[in-house]
């Protein structure tokens, strides 16, 4: 799941001709199944998706987010921050567009989140001046479009685009540019090949030229204002997206102008008008697309207006790190380095404010090669819908950061226990480091690592 099954049918068959299994006990496990959707029926439950939104969830959340977050290093005493400064510099990729889940079948859709910028702009007082800056972005497909967005909505359509006054047999409402049509069903839509059409309103906070990426399980073309910007239905290049059964991220520019509302739209053709022939091991029924978006920077001058808006300012907190991008089921991670240019913002604006508290959202470690000359670091992991309030308070002590670190956090990817054993051979993986994994390995050697378990 999901998928096709691997161990029914014919593998059951034989098991019971085998007598490997008894029917007595495939009787036992189906009658299970059958109790649990008599009782669901008779639940009454509205076949409308519903949500558990309430105030005493929303405290909940944030404590429980606060309540994970591990203070790492604070050996200038910077922590916690004050609530009356004159000018603070807010910076990094995460202060405005946070981690909140990991990969895969970890990510889950939230009602709603809050940024790490407005949780701290929420705390200060309004005479505060606020500088942001994203110095360096940290993500590997470009971020989607969600908070600049508005009626937004996917129809769905028997004929393609090309079809004039074709009719929308379906409409969805979306809330960010993703969307997966694994297990989609419309009566009156053809079941295997379809299409589909996504409309959106685009109004950007940034003007400037923005670089935009699409990539596509089946078959699509973007449009802003009817202007194609993205073509990846004529030529499709093999990706890792959709589990190995999507296309690379096609990339397109256009110079935009804040505030100006745009309207985007994707011509979207299900899985089945794909070119790409990677059977992959989950099924993945209609496709699905994927829209990312971002102005593009200059990374050089960016990291140089960081490291002076942290100079400039009283106080200073940079947060980055991973996201789902980065970390997710079904891979693993190379090496335990930060996104590219990451650990040059890091160095460039601890030279300018030695001061700066370094928040780091990731599920795992990462190296920290400027961890000598920070005097504050703050581990905030994924935190859900209030990851900001939850960082917030723990940065301006509201909230004792009380979590300690559940493994061990190398200092170098070297020092790893299955540094010489990592990787596979024709499928075959070795598992030479045996018992010695985590502090056990650490203990043995005699190698401290940089933050130990616990």
């Amino acid at each position: 799941m999901p998928g096709k099954t691997r161990h029914r049918g014919p593998a059951v068959e034989f098991a019971l001709s085998s007598r490997l299994i008894k029917q007595s006990t495939i009787d036992q496990r189906a009658r299970r199944v059958l109790q649990f959707v008599n009782h669901v029926a008779q639940l009454n439950l509205s076949k409308e998706e519903g949500e558990r939104n309430f105030p005493e969830d929303r405290a909940l959340n944030r404590e429980i987010c606060a309540s994970s977050i591990v203070l790492l290093k604070n050996d200038k005493k910077v922590l916690p921050l004050p609530k009356k400064m004159k000018k603070v510099a807010l910076i990094g990729s995460h202060m405005k567009n946070p981690s909140l889940t990991g990969g895969g079948s970890a990510s889950l859709e939230p009602y709603y989140s809050v940024t790490l910028f407005d949780a701290i702009k929420e705390k200060l007082r309004p005479d505060v001046e606020i500088i942001y800056e994203v110095g360096a972005y940290a993500h590997k497909m470009l971020p989607l479009i969600d908070r600049q967005m508005s009626n937004a909505a996917i129809h769905f359509f028997n004929q393609p685009s090309s079809v004039k006054d074709r009719i929308s047999i379906g409409k969805e409402p979306l809330y960010k540019t993703n969307f997966q049509l694994m297990d989609y069903k419309n009566p009156a839509l053809n079941f295997d090949l379809f299409y589909a059409s996504v409309e959106a309103d685009f109004t950007p906070d940034i003007s400037g030229i923005w670089e935009f990426g699409l990539t596509v399980c089946g078959t699509a073309n973007f449009y802003i204002d009817d202007e194609l910007i993205i073509d990846d239905t004529t030529i499709q290049r093999p990706g890792t997206s959709f589990f190995g059964k999507g296309t690379a991220e096609e990339f397109g520019t256009k110079n935009i102008i804040a505030g100006k509302v745009y309207r985007l739209r994707i011509d979207f053709g299900s899985a089945a008008t794909s070119t790409i022939k990677n059977l992959g091991v989950v099924s993945f029924g209609g496709g699905g697309a994927r829209l990312g978006a971002c102005p593009i920077l200059d990374v050089k001058e960016s990291i140089e207006r960081a490291a002076k808006a942290a100079a400039e300012a009283d106080y200073a907190v940079l947060c980055t790190g991973l996201n789902a991008d980065w970390e997710g089921e079904g891979f693993d991670r190379p090496n335990l380095s930060l996104p590219p240019n990451i650990d040059d913002l890091i160095t460039s604006v601890l030279k300018a404010a030695p001061n700066t508290v370094i928040v780091n959202q990731s599920g795992t470690p990462v190296s920290m090669p400027w961890y000598d000359i920070s005097s504050s670091i703050v581990q905030a992991w994924y935190g859900g819908n209030e990851t900001g309030n939850g960082i917030a308070d723990v940065l301006f002590g509201d909230f004792n950061p009380c979590a300690k670190l559940p493994l061990s956090w190398p200092a170098d990817i070297r020092d790893t226990p299955a540094y010489l054993n990592f990787g596979s051979t024709r499928g075959r993986v070795l598992y030479g480091e045996d018992i010695y994994v985590g502090y056990k390995y650490y203990d043995k050697v005699e190698r401290p690592p940089l933050f130990p378990f616990g």
